[in-house]
């Protein structure tokens, strides 16, 4: 009962959610669940997050990675390659105790100058050679990001494409606003890549929703669109231009994490202000 320590107002209903096992019934039969956490709970994610947070501590005890981040089921760690094998042998059993289990057909393992052999990691775990994508960004070599980065640009062209079936301007434009723009997948990754790398994701993504919201509600004006690109306070229909974000997202992302990358990584930070991941300029 962690959860009551913390947040008082949570323990009476954790209490009536899992003091008791609950029943799920099929027909004439009724099956008693005893662990774990109930789907559709809203607090599950955060009791999953609780008891997960033992076995995160316990692992950064005897290992002392140089990265140890988790966001909920999904972790990343930075350790020296000879310990690898024995760094992913200590979670499975850390998360066992829990009764979890490492999927390792999905770990990934990435070092820039790759090895020929890597000891002791099992033949399931994938090795990547260029880059991995850590949830939702690409981090490794440029020609790697820039690679799942156009990647995005062809999957909201094909977006377009199925939007047009539908025939209706108004539901499909609606769905381009909140599903496509800019203010969405685009943004997020302005914030986690460095400038010097979306100068052609930026450019070929409002190329391509330009376009595909022109073949939604027809053809605009070189005034209508820039009037389309303004805030809805300001008479304009919300469509973000990727390439007035593409600096300023990255620099406040930047700046907004820099207290707490300092505590962890003091000697980091010179490099994330004046060199962002040697990028020599934007």
């Amino acid at each position: 009962m962690t959860s009551t320590y913390q947040e008082p107002g949570l323990g009476p209903w954790v209490r009536y959610g899992y003091a008791q096992p609950s029943e799920h019934i099929h027909g004439p039969y009724t099956l008693l669940s005893y662990t774990g956490i109930y789907p559709g709970d809203p607090y599950s994610p955060l009791l999953f997050c609780l008891g997960l947070h033992s076995a995160i501590l316990h692992i950064q005890r005897l290992l002392s990675p140089r990265l140890n981040l988790w966001y909920a089921d999904d972790g990343t760690l930075i350790v020296p390659h000879e310990q690898t094998g024995a760094t992913l042998s200590l979670v499975s059993s850390r998360l066992g105790a829990l009764d979890l289990a490492v999927a390792q057909h999905k770990c990934r393992f990435w070092w820039p100058n790759l090895p020929s052999s890597v000891p002791g990691l099992p033949t399931e775990v994938q090795i990547a050679r260029d880059g991995i994508v850590h949830i939702g960004s690409p981090i490794g070599s440029d020609a790697f990001v820039q690679h799942k980065l156009a990647r995005l640009v062809s999957d909201t062209e094909q977006f377009f494409n199925q939007l047009v079936e539908l025939q209706d301007p108004q539901p499909a434009f609606h769905i381009a606003l909140f599903c496509a723009s800019s203010s969405c997948k685009v943004l997020y990754l302005l914030r986690t890549t460095p400038p010097h790398l979306t100068r052609c994701l930026v450019k070929n993504f409002d190329f391509v929703f330009r376009q595909g919201v022109q073949k939604v509600l027809h053809s605009f004006t070189e005034a209508a669109w820039h009037t389309a690109t303004l805030p809805f306070d300001r008479g304009g229909l919300g469509l973000t231009c990727a390439t007035d974000l593409r600096v300023a997202a990255y620099l406040g992302s930047v700046f907004a994490t820099i207290p707490r990358t300092y505590r962890r990584h003091e000697a980091v930070i010179p490099i994330l202000i004046y060199r962002p991941h040697g990028a020599r300029g934007t």
